[in-house]
Protein backbone atom coordinates (compact mmCIF):
# COMPACT_ATOMS: atom_id res chain seq x y z
CA UNK A 1 0.00 0.00 0.00
CA UNK A 2 1.62 3.07 -1.40
CA UNK A 3 2.62 5.25 2.02
CA UNK A 4 0.18 8.65 2.72
CA UNK A 5 1.83 12.00 1.56
CA UNK A 6 1.69 14.75 4.46
CA UNK A 7 0.96 18.12 2.06
CA UNK A 8 1.82 20.39 4.35
CA UNK A 9 0.80 24.22 1.83
CA UNK A 10 -1.23 21.81 -0.55
CA UNK A 11 -4.91 21.36 0.73
CA UNK A 12 -7.26 23.04 -1.55
CA UNK A 13 -6.23 22.60 -5.18
CA UNK A 14 -8.34 23.97 -8.27
CA UNK A 15 -7.60 22.10 -11.72
CA UNK A 16 -8.46 24.05 -14.96
CA UNK A 17 -9.41 21.46 -17.56
CA UNK A 18 -10.64 22.30 -21.09
CA UNK A 19 -10.96 20.85 -24.41
CA UNK A 20 -10.00 16.92 -25.26
CA UNK A 21 -10.01 13.89 -22.86
CA UNK A 22 -5.87 14.26 -23.34
CA UNK A 23 -6.05 17.17 -20.87
CA UNK A 24 -9.00 15.90 -19.29
CA UNK A 25 -8.08 12.65 -17.54
CA UNK A 26 -4.34 13.77 -16.34
CA UNK A 27 -6.22 16.49 -14.35
CA UNK A 28 -9.22 13.59 -12.90
CA UNK A 29 -5.85 11.35 -12.47
CA UNK A 30 -4.26 13.98 -10.33
CA UNK A 31 -7.51 14.79 -8.23
CA UNK A 32 -7.40 11.46 -7.72
CA UNK A 33 -4.10 10.81 -6.35
CA UNK A 34 -4.82 14.36 -4.12
CA UNK A 35 -8.11 12.81 -2.61
CA UNK A 36 -6.24 9.45 -1.70
CA UNK A 37 -4.15 11.81 0.91
CA UNK A 38 -6.57 13.94 2.40
CA UNK A 39 -6.94 16.86 -0.21
CA UNK A 40 -9.49 18.60 -1.67
CA UNK A 41 -10.04 19.41 -5.38
CA UNK A 42 -12.51 21.84 -7.58
CA UNK A 43 -12.95 21.38 -10.85
CA UNK A 44 -13.38 24.40 -13.18
CA UNK A 45 -14.08 22.72 -16.83
CA UNK A 46 -14.99 24.56 -20.21
CA UNK A 47 -15.02 23.17 -23.80
CA UNK A 48 -17.20 21.44 -25.12
CA UNK A 49 -17.70 18.19 -23.52
CA UNK A 50 -17.56 20.32 -19.87
CA UNK A 51 -21.14 18.62 -18.88
CA UNK A 52 -20.20 15.46 -19.74
CA UNK A 53 -16.91 15.62 -17.90
CA UNK A 54 -18.53 17.44 -14.72
CA UNK A 55 -20.60 14.13 -14.60
CA UNK A 56 -17.86 12.29 -14.80
CA UNK A 57 -15.70 13.98 -11.27
CA UNK A 58 -19.13 13.41 -9.87
CA UNK A 59 -19.41 9.76 -10.20
CA UNK A 60 -15.68 9.95 -8.51
CA UNK A 61 -16.67 12.69 -5.91
CA UNK A 62 -15.44 15.99 -6.94
CA UNK A 63 -17.32 19.04 -6.95
CA UNK A 64 -16.85 20.67 -10.48
CA UNK A 65 -18.37 24.49 -12.26
CA UNK A 66 -18.18 25.07 -15.36
CA UNK A 67 -18.14 28.13 -17.95
CA UNK A 68 -18.25 28.79 -21.65
CA UNK A 69 -14.72 29.48 -22.50
CA UNK A 70 -14.33 31.56 -25.34
CA UNK A 71 -12.62 30.55 -28.39
CA UNK A 72 -9.84 32.67 -30.28
CA UNK A 73 -11.02 35.04 -32.68
CA UNK A 74 -10.11 33.79 -36.39
CA UNK A 75 -12.01 36.47 -37.78
CA UNK A 76 -12.39 40.74 -37.13
CA UNK A 77 -15.83 40.06 -36.19
CA UNK A 78 -14.77 37.36 -33.18
CA UNK A 79 -12.11 39.32 -32.23
CA UNK A 80 -14.96 42.27 -31.15
CA UNK A 81 -16.89 39.42 -29.30
CA UNK A 82 -13.72 38.09 -27.87
CA UNK A 83 -12.45 40.19 -25.10
CA UNK A 84 -16.54 40.57 -23.28
CA UNK A 85 -16.42 36.91 -23.33
CA UNK A 86 -13.21 36.67 -21.69
CA UNK A 87 -14.38 39.25 -18.99
CA UNK A 88 -17.55 36.92 -18.42
CA UNK A 89 -15.87 33.88 -17.96
CA UNK A 90 -13.26 35.72 -15.51
CA UNK A 91 -16.27 37.60 -13.30
CA UNK A 92 -17.51 33.78 -13.34
CA UNK A 93 -14.20 31.58 -12.36
CA UNK A 94 -13.34 34.32 -10.11
CA UNK A 95 -16.54 34.36 -8.06
CA UNK A 96 -16.36 30.75 -7.92
CA UNK A 97 -12.52 31.01 -6.48
CA UNK A 98 -13.21 34.13 -3.83
CA UNK A 99 -16.08 31.15 -2.42
CA UNK A 100 -13.46 28.06 -2.97
CA UNK A 101 -10.13 29.57 -1.50
CA UNK A 102 -7.70 27.21 -3.42
CA UNK A 103 -4.16 27.62 -2.64
CA UNK A 104 -3.28 26.95 -6.03
CA UNK A 105 -4.78 26.60 -9.00
CA UNK A 106 -3.18 24.39 -11.82
CA UNK A 107 -4.13 24.44 -15.81
CA UNK A 108 -4.48 21.28 -18.20
CA UNK A 109 -3.59 23.32 -20.86
CA UNK A 110 -5.34 24.79 -23.97
CA UNK A 111 -6.41 28.28 -24.98
CA UNK A 112 -9.76 27.18 -22.82
CA UNK A 113 -8.05 27.17 -19.52
CA UNK A 114 -6.69 31.00 -20.19
CA UNK A 115 -9.93 32.67 -17.81
CA UNK A 116 -8.45 30.30 -15.12
CA UNK A 117 -5.32 31.51 -15.08
CA UNK A 118 -6.23 34.93 -15.56
CA UNK A 119 -9.00 34.56 -12.98
CA UNK A 120 -5.90 33.25 -10.86
CA UNK A 121 -3.50 35.85 -11.51
CA UNK A 122 -5.87 38.90 -10.50
CA UNK A 123 -7.12 36.79 -7.35
CA UNK A 124 -2.65 36.19 -6.34
CA UNK A 125 -3.95 32.43 -5.78
CA UNK A 126 -0.13 30.48 -7.19
CA UNK A 127 -0.70 29.08 -11.23
CA UNK A 128 0.54 25.71 -11.80
CA UNK A 129 0.53 23.84 -15.40
CA UNK A 130 0.72 20.66 -16.88
CA UNK A 131 1.56 19.95 -20.83
CA UNK A 132 0.91 16.28 -21.75
CA UNK A 133 3.18 16.80 -24.64
CA UNK A 134 6.99 16.89 -25.68
CA UNK A 135 6.49 20.12 -27.33
CA UNK A 136 4.90 22.72 -25.02
CA UNK A 137 2.13 24.12 -26.23
CA UNK A 138 0.99 27.79 -27.81
CA UNK A 139 -1.20 27.97 -24.82
CA UNK A 140 1.00 27.19 -22.32
CA UNK A 141 3.83 29.21 -23.47
CA UNK A 142 1.96 31.87 -23.40
CA UNK A 143 0.15 31.89 -19.87
CA UNK A 144 3.66 30.33 -18.05
CA UNK A 145 4.67 34.41 -17.91
CA UNK A 146 2.12 33.90 -14.62
CA UNK A 147 2.85 30.73 -13.36
CA UNK A 148 5.20 29.39 -10.63
CA UNK A 149 6.32 26.29 -12.61
CA UNK A 150 5.18 24.19 -15.46
CA UNK A 151 5.38 20.15 -15.42
CA UNK A 152 5.31 18.13 -18.29
CA UNK A 153 5.13 14.25 -19.37
CA UNK A 154 8.23 14.43 -21.10
CA UNK A 155 11.36 16.34 -21.37
CA UNK A 156 10.10 19.33 -23.33
CA UNK A 157 11.99 20.36 -26.62
CA UNK A 158 11.13 23.52 -26.70
CA UNK A 159 11.37 24.58 -22.91
CA UNK A 160 13.41 27.68 -24.02
CA UNK A 161 9.95 28.92 -25.26
CA UNK A 162 8.74 28.99 -21.89
CA UNK A 163 8.45 32.39 -19.14
CA UNK A 164 9.15 30.02 -16.19
CA UNK A 165 10.98 27.16 -14.23
CA UNK A 166 9.88 23.69 -16.48
CA UNK A 167 9.76 19.76 -14.85
CA UNK A 168 9.66 16.91 -16.48
CA UNK A 169 7.34 15.22 -13.72
CA UNK A 170 5.40 12.75 -16.01
CA UNK A 171 1.99 12.11 -17.47
CA UNK A 172 -0.70 11.27 -14.52
CA UNK A 173 -2.22 7.85 -15.53
CA UNK A 174 -5.75 6.25 -14.38
CA UNK A 175 -4.51 4.10 -10.95
CA UNK A 176 -6.40 0.79 -12.67
CA UNK A 177 -3.65 1.24 -15.30
CA UNK A 178 -0.60 1.17 -12.60
CA UNK A 179 -2.46 -1.01 -10.37
CA UNK A 180 -3.21 -3.94 -12.38
CA UNK A 181 0.14 -5.66 -14.17
CA UNK A 182 -0.17 -9.00 -15.30
CA UNK A 183 1.92 -11.43 -17.49
CA UNK A 184 1.12 -11.90 -20.82
CA UNK A 185 -0.77 -15.19 -20.93
CA UNK A 186 -2.70 -14.16 -17.69
CA UNK A 187 -3.60 -11.26 -19.96
CA UNK A 188 -4.83 -13.12 -22.91
CA UNK A 189 -6.98 -15.70 -20.61
CA UNK A 190 -8.53 -12.41 -18.89
CA UNK A 191 -9.15 -10.74 -22.48
CA UNK A 192 -10.61 -13.76 -23.61
CA UNK A 193 -13.18 -14.64 -21.11
CA UNK A 194 -14.05 -11.05 -21.02
CA UNK A 195 -14.75 -10.58 -24.47
CA UNK A 196 -15.45 -14.27 -25.52
CA UNK A 197 -12.27 -14.91 -27.73
CA UNK A 198 -10.15 -18.19 -28.00
CA UNK A 199 -6.91 -15.86 -28.62
CA UNK A 200 -3.70 -18.27 -28.18
CA UNK A 201 -1.01 -17.59 -25.94
CA UNK A 202 1.78 -18.39 -28.18
CA UNK A 203 0.25 -17.06 -31.48
CA UNK A 204 1.88 -13.19 -31.99
CA UNK A 205 -0.41 -10.30 -30.95
CA UNK A 206 -1.11 -7.25 -32.36
CA UNK A 207 -2.78 -4.43 -30.64
CA UNK A 208 -4.44 -1.68 -33.07
CA UNK A 209 -5.48 1.37 -31.28
CA UNK A 210 -7.72 3.78 -34.01
CA UNK A 211 -8.32 6.84 -31.33
CA UNK A 212 -11.20 8.13 -29.78
CA UNK A 213 -12.41 9.27 -33.17
CA UNK A 214 -10.94 6.66 -35.70
CA UNK A 215 -7.81 7.27 -38.14
CA UNK A 216 -8.07 6.26 -41.65
CA UNK A 217 -4.64 4.70 -41.59
CA UNK A 218 -5.37 2.54 -38.68
CA UNK A 219 -8.33 1.63 -39.32
CA UNK A 220 -8.17 0.79 -43.10
CA UNK A 221 -4.91 0.08 -43.79
CA UNK A 222 -4.19 -2.70 -41.33
CA UNK A 223 -7.71 -4.14 -41.67
CA UNK A 224 -6.79 -4.48 -45.71
CA UNK A 225 -3.40 -5.49 -44.94
CA UNK A 226 -4.57 -8.42 -43.13
CA UNK A 227 -5.92 -9.89 -45.74
CA UNK A 228 -2.76 -11.20 -46.80
CA UNK A 229 -1.77 -12.62 -43.65
CA UNK A 230 -2.07 -16.73 -43.56
CA UNK A 231 -4.65 -18.58 -41.35
CA UNK A 232 -3.62 -19.25 -37.54
CA UNK A 233 -0.29 -17.14 -37.75
CA UNK A 234 -1.60 -13.43 -36.01
CA UNK A 235 -4.64 -12.15 -33.21
CA UNK A 236 -5.11 -8.57 -33.77
CA UNK A 237 -7.25 -6.62 -31.09
CA UNK A 238 -8.25 -3.61 -32.51
CA UNK A 239 -9.82 -0.35 -31.37
CA UNK A 240 -12.11 1.07 -33.91
CA UNK A 241 -12.88 4.24 -32.31
CA UNK A 242 -16.49 5.51 -32.21
CA UNK A 243 -18.95 5.03 -35.11
CA UNK A 244 -15.98 3.07 -36.77
CA UNK A 245 -16.64 -0.55 -35.86
CA UNK A 246 -19.35 -1.42 -38.17
CA UNK A 247 -16.48 -0.63 -41.44
CA UNK A 248 -13.74 -2.12 -39.74
CA UNK A 249 -15.63 -5.54 -39.03
CA UNK A 250 -16.37 -6.00 -42.67
CA UNK A 251 -13.13 -5.89 -44.05
CA UNK A 252 -11.95 -8.79 -40.60
CA UNK A 253 -14.63 -10.80 -41.68
CA UNK A 254 -13.06 -11.37 -44.54
CA UNK A 255 -9.48 -12.29 -43.62
CA UNK A 256 -8.24 -15.22 -42.13
CA UNK A 257 -6.85 -13.28 -39.08
CA UNK A 258 -7.99 -13.95 -35.13
CA UNK A 259 -9.25 -10.85 -34.85
CA UNK A 260 -11.44 -8.75 -32.00
CA UNK A 261 -12.67 -5.40 -33.12
CA UNK A 262 -13.68 -3.21 -30.31
CA UNK A 263 -15.37 0.41 -30.73
CA UNK A 264 -13.89 1.87 -27.47
CA UNK A 265 -13.05 -0.03 -23.89
CA UNK A 266 -12.17 0.73 -20.42
CA UNK A 267 -9.81 -2.63 -20.42
CA UNK A 268 -6.72 -0.91 -21.95
CA UNK A 269 -4.38 -2.86 -19.25
CA UNK A 270 -5.43 -6.30 -20.43
CA UNK A 271 -4.97 -5.26 -24.20
CA UNK A 272 -1.64 -3.77 -23.50
CA UNK A 273 -0.61 -7.02 -21.78
CA UNK A 274 -1.75 -9.12 -24.21
CA UNK A 275 -0.37 -7.81 -27.09
CA UNK A 276 3.38 -8.29 -28.09
CA UNK A 277 3.23 -5.14 -29.73
CA UNK A 278 1.38 -1.85 -30.48
CA UNK A 279 0.54 0.02 -33.25
CA UNK A 280 -1.28 3.26 -32.22
CA UNK A 281 -0.65 7.31 -32.92
CA UNK A 282 1.55 8.86 -30.59
CA UNK A 283 -0.67 11.57 -28.41
CA UNK A 284 0.72 12.06 -24.80
CA UNK A 285 -1.21 9.56 -22.74
CA UNK A 286 -0.51 6.63 -25.19
CA UNK A 287 3.18 7.01 -25.33
CA UNK A 288 3.24 7.16 -21.47
CA UNK A 289 0.89 4.21 -21.35
CA UNK A 290 3.30 2.53 -23.65
CA UNK A 291 6.05 2.72 -21.53
CA UNK A 292 4.32 1.94 -18.36
CA UNK A 293 3.67 -1.42 -19.74
CA UNK A 294 6.96 -1.96 -21.64
CA UNK A 295 5.68 -2.04 -24.90
CA UNK A 296 7.55 -2.04 -28.35
CA UNK A 297 5.16 0.18 -31.10
CA UNK A 298 4.97 1.36 -34.19
CA UNK A 299 3.62 4.96 -33.94
CA UNK A 300 2.15 6.77 -36.78
CA UNK A 301 1.67 10.68 -35.49
CA UNK A 302 -1.40 12.30 -36.17
CA UNK A 303 -0.36 14.66 -38.84
CA UNK A 304 -2.52 17.55 -38.14
CA UNK A 305 -1.47 18.13 -34.58
CA UNK A 306 -1.10 21.34 -33.17
CA UNK A 307 2.81 22.60 -34.26
CA UNK A 308 2.76 18.24 -34.82
CA UNK A 309 3.57 17.97 -31.19
CA UNK A 310 2.36 13.97 -32.23
CA UNK A 311 5.95 13.96 -33.88
CA UNK A 312 7.98 15.09 -30.90
CA UNK A 313 6.06 12.47 -28.77
CA UNK A 314 7.06 9.98 -31.15
CA UNK A 315 10.95 10.88 -31.38
CA UNK A 316 10.93 10.68 -27.55
CA UNK A 317 9.58 7.43 -27.55
CA UNK A 318 11.65 5.99 -30.36
CA UNK A 319 15.35 7.59 -29.33
CA UNK A 320 14.80 5.26 -25.84
CA UNK A 321 14.75 2.13 -28.21
CA UNK A 322 10.83 1.56 -27.84
CA UNK A 323 9.67 2.02 -31.38
CA UNK A 324 9.68 3.20 -34.13
CA UNK A 325 7.79 5.75 -36.43
CA UNK A 326 5.52 5.36 -39.88
CA UNK A 327 4.54 8.73 -41.12
CA UNK A 328 1.00 8.75 -41.94
CA UNK A 329 1.80 9.49 -46.05
CA UNK A 330 3.87 6.28 -45.82
CA UNK A 331 1.51 4.33 -44.49
CA UNK A 332 0.03 1.70 -47.12
CA UNK A 333 -0.93 -1.32 -48.27
CA UNK A 334 2.80 -2.32 -48.78
CA UNK A 335 4.09 -0.73 -45.18
CA UNK A 336 1.58 -2.12 -43.28
CA UNK A 337 2.13 -5.50 -44.41
CA UNK A 338 5.93 -5.55 -44.27
CA UNK A 339 5.90 -4.68 -40.43
CA UNK A 340 3.10 -7.45 -39.70
CA UNK A 341 4.85 -9.74 -41.49
CA UNK A 342 7.73 -9.27 -39.26
CA UNK A 343 5.95 -9.80 -35.99
CA UNK A 344 4.32 -12.55 -36.94
CA UNK A 345 8.43 -14.11 -37.78
CA UNK A 346 10.28 -12.41 -34.85
CA UNK A 347 7.57 -11.68 -32.04
CA UNK A 348 9.71 -12.24 -29.48
CA UNK A 349 12.37 -9.51 -30.52
CA UNK A 350 9.47 -7.37 -30.22
CA UNK A 351 8.49 -8.54 -26.92
CA UNK A 352 12.11 -8.00 -26.20
CA UNK A 353 12.44 -4.75 -27.63
CA UNK A 354 9.87 -3.36 -25.82
CA UNK A 355 11.68 -3.68 -22.43
CA UNK A 356 13.62 -0.38 -23.60
CA UNK A 357 10.04 1.50 -23.23
CA UNK A 358 10.28 0.95 -19.05
CA UNK A 359 13.07 3.28 -18.85
CA UNK A 360 10.33 6.30 -19.99
CA UNK A 361 7.73 5.43 -17.63
CA UNK A 362 6.88 7.86 -14.71
CA UNK A 363 4.04 5.67 -12.53
CA UNK A 364 4.54 8.18 -9.79
CA UNK A 365 3.46 11.32 -11.77
CA UNK A 366 0.98 12.44 -10.39
CA UNK A 367 1.98 12.29 -6.47
CA UNK A 368 5.36 13.81 -8.14
CA UNK A 369 3.34 17.17 -9.79
CA UNK A 370 1.34 17.43 -6.59
CA UNK A 371 4.78 17.31 -4.34
CA UNK A 372 6.28 19.62 -6.37
CA UNK A 373 3.37 21.84 -6.35
CA UNK A 374 3.38 21.91 -2.01
CA UNK A 375 7.25 22.31 -2.46
CA UNK A 376 6.65 25.81 -4.54
CA UNK A 377 4.18 27.09 -2.51
CA UNK A 378 6.43 27.23 0.61
CA UNK A 379 9.16 28.71 -1.13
Amino acid sequence: MKETVDFKNLKKLMISCGGTGGHFYPGLSIAREFKKHGGDVLFCLSGKERLRQAEIVSNFGFESFTFDAPRLPRSPWQAVTFIPKVIKAVFRIKKEMKKYRPNAVLSMGSFTSFPAALSAGMLKIPLFLHDGNARVGRANRFISRWCRCLCTAFPAVNADRCHCEVFCTGMPLRPELILEKMSRGKAIAGFNERYECKFKSDMPTVLIVGGSLGAASLNDVFPRSCLDIPKDSLQVIHLTGEGKLDQVLQVYNETAVNFRAIASSPDMHLFYQAADVVICRSGGSTIAELGLFGKYALLIPYPFAAERHQDDNARFLTAAGGGEILFDNDCNHDTALQFLRKVIETPEVYREKGTASLATAKPDAASDLLKLIDTQLAG
